[in-house]
């Protein structure tokens, strides 16, 4: 016979595996072996920035002129995306730097990727030969942008290389702890840390270290084993708690086996594994307290685990009990509400409790509500600008700010009509890129992007073709001043590194 708690149970299961990623993705990206291109760069490997978080590593003072520019656009990608992936679940991700040419992984590694769901990248020309700062920034940069497409566990971002690849990968592990979340894998290569020159920068990468985790792997006949042995010593030294070494037999200097690689990706992944076996129990213990609350985190954070699947589908079932018995408190709290329903109140309950509760849902549905009956008066008023912008901000997250961008955007239209009207020229690049930050985000300020993009295309164009690159540094200085902020300032950026690798190309 099926009970009531039976069938809230199998409810709450069923909404609770949205929120855990448990139904597939309408819109899966595409996975198997392939090759990409960026439009942007990281804004953490732009020179200055690059400067604070590993300049120190490769002997570079601060406020050192640029020792090499490249343009995204025009930099391969290559990458590895385990069949299994449809977006539903948070992979990990290997940024791999080579010795050599060509960024996709070793033979058997895609295997490691899939078994142990982690996605890959590396630049497809960054061998021993390039400016290693072009590496280890390009790097940085595919972190950034695969981010964009793909779901990222935060806690699984590690960066690796191979020998010459390797070093550069030790360049960047510690001083961009904020990058590579997860730690490293060396592979064959490695140069000792150097703590980043810039002190806040150093103690916050200090701080993050602490979490990640370590693989050195060299052969036993790899001419560079001593060195990743040292490099190993200091990092165990540093007081760094997940450091590992790692020796395969026989190999000299070459890439290791898939299987000690896969060894290496298992420790990193350890410690997440004991902490989802953690979070299980502690949601355990709070249950047994009838601490409701406390025991759906913990199982929460648990049941979402990648990596320890034995702790997550213990956890599942035990986490819609869980949301059971909180939805019970949560109902209680909001039956008083709802005796004489307030906005600010039913707005408070949603923050409070758990979106995927029934309660919450349905408080939700109450703040829709009243939210459309707000502002209804707003508009029988003619509300201002002022009035729709604070509208906006008080019931941000509810559908009913969609009307409220309607009656702002009649504003804006008003608003570019006068800017549209500006002729070609500084001053009108200028009030796009205002208005472009003054009216999002409303319909008309992306059109306005659109036509600021298409504005700067036209005059890039035009800059090409002058004479000198005196001239056009220029104009590309001017030009990046105009568009300072907007989304088409990266345009400009790329354009004059060109500009800067060009002249330098030719001294």
């Amino acid at each position: 016979m099926t009970t009531l708690r039976s069938i809230l149970l199998s409810g709450i299961c069923v909404m609770l595996s949205w929120s855990l990623g448990m139904v597939e993705a309408a819109d899966t990206a595409r996975t198997g072996h392939f090759s990409t291109t960026f439009a942007e760069v990281s804004p953490l490997s732009a020179w200055p920035e690059f400067l604070n978080h590993a300049g120190a590593m490769w002997g570079i003072g601060k406020g050192a002129a640029e020792s090499s520019s490249y343009r995204i656009a025009d930099e391969s990608f290559d990458v590895y995306v385990p069949k299994s992936y449809d977006g539903s679940t948070a992979f990990g991700l290997i940024a791999f730097v080579n010795s050599g040419k060509g960024g996709g992984p070793p033979g058997g590694y895609d295997r490691v990727c899939d078994e142990q769901k982690l996605i890959w990248i590396g630049g497809a020309n960054v061998p021993n030969e390039r400016d290693a700062t072009d590496r280890g920034r390009l790097t940085v940069d595919a972190v950034f942008n695969i981010g964009k497409t793909y779901r990222i566990n935060p806690e699984r971002i590690y960066v690796s290389g191979m020998s010459g690849g390797g070093r550069v990968a030790s360049h960047l592990a510690v001083p961009y702890a904020d990058v590579f979340t997860g730690g490293s894998i060396f592979l064959c290569g490695c140069n000792p840390f150097i703590t980043p020159s810039d002190p806040v920068t150093a103690k916050r990468v200090d701080e993050l270290a602490k979490s990640h985790r370590f693989a050195f792997v060299t052969g036993s006949d790899d001419y560079n084993k001593p060195g990743t042995k040292d490099v190993c010593a200091q990092y165990q030294g540093m007081k760094l708690p997940y450091v590992k070494y790692f020796e395969q037999p026989g190999l000299g200097h070459a890439l290791p086996s898939a299987m000690t690689f896969g060894e290496a990706v298992t420790f990193l992944d350890g410690p997440l594994v004991a902490k989802a076996a953690a979070q299980l129990a502690a949601g355990k213990a709070a249950e047994n307290k009838k601490q409701w609350r406390e025991a759906w985190v913990a199982y929460k954070a648990a049941a979402e685990s990648t990596v320890a699947a034995s702790s997550a589908a213990e956890a599942k079932p035990l986490l819609a009990n869980a949301a059971i018995n909180l939805d019970q408190d949560a109902a209680k709290d909001l039956e008083k509400i709802l005796v004489k329903p307030q906005a600010a109140a039913v707005r408070g309950f949603v923050l409070k409790w758990p979106a995927e509760l029934p309660s919450t849902v349905k408080a939700r549905g109450e703040g829709e509500r009243l939210g459309g009956e707000e502002f209804d008066k707003l508009a029988a008023a003619k509300p201002s600008i002022q009035v729709l912008r604070t509208f906006l901000k008080t019931w941000d997250g509810y559908d009913v700010c969609q009307r409220a961008l309607e009656s702002l955007n009649g504003f804006a239209k008003e608003a570019w009509t006068k800017v549209d009207a500006l002729k070609p020229g500084s001053a009108r690049t200028k009030a796009m890129a205002k208005f472009i930050v003054d009216w999002s985000p409303t319909a008309t300020a992306v059109t306005a992007g659109e036509t600021l993009s298409r504005d700067v295309q036209a005059a890039l164009t035009e800059i090409a073709g002058l004479a000198t690159p005196a001239a056009k540094a220029g104009k590309l200085q001017a030009l990046l001043s105009d568009v300072k902020g907007s989304t088409s300032a990266t345009a400009v950026e790329n354009a004059y590194a060109a500009l800067v690798k060009e002249a330098g190309a030719k001294k």
